[in-house]
Parts: C-alpha cells; structure tokens; sequence
C-alpha cells in the first residue's frame, strides 16, 4: 500500500520522505503509520514539489531525529 502524505510532493520529495519515515521506524521503533503522521502533521502545509527546498539541506536522518523529537523548525512550520 501506498503511503500517502497530506502535502504536495514530487518524486524525489515523495522518496526523501519515505527515508525519513524508515530512519523513525529503525532508529526509534515507531510505525509507519506513527512516522507518516508525523511528518504530516509537521508539513502539512508545505509544497515540496520544487527543485530546491531548505529540507534537502539536511539528510533524511537529520529531520527523523528533529520530527521525532517535536522540534519545530520555524522555516517549515510558518512561525
């Protein structure tokens, strides 16, 4: 089944954010369902659907510690 996130992605976005939803499941034991709702309740509001995004300055890791751990980059959450 596919896995569906609740913003605008692009291929290379869509697969960015299936490597951070494997690095939550490996590094922290968390679902997939519970790794997916994380990032959508983060990003719900972003298009990352451009070649360029501030996200991809970090690796897939980087972002499964900081969604993990309920930091908020003000960048990415409109604050």
């Amino acid at each position: 089944m596919k896995i569906v996130f609740n913003f605008n992605t692009n291929e290379y976005s869509y697969r960015y954010c299936l490597s951070i939803v494997e690095d939550m499941q490996r590094y922290f034991g968390i679902s997939k369902q519970e790794a997916v709702d994380r990032i959508n309740s983060l990003w719900k509001d972003v298009d990352l659907t451009g070649e360029v995004d501030p996200i991809f300055h970090e690796n897939p890791t980087y972002w499964a510690y900081e969604i993990f751990s309920d930091h908020n980059p003000v960048h990415l959450t409109g604050l």
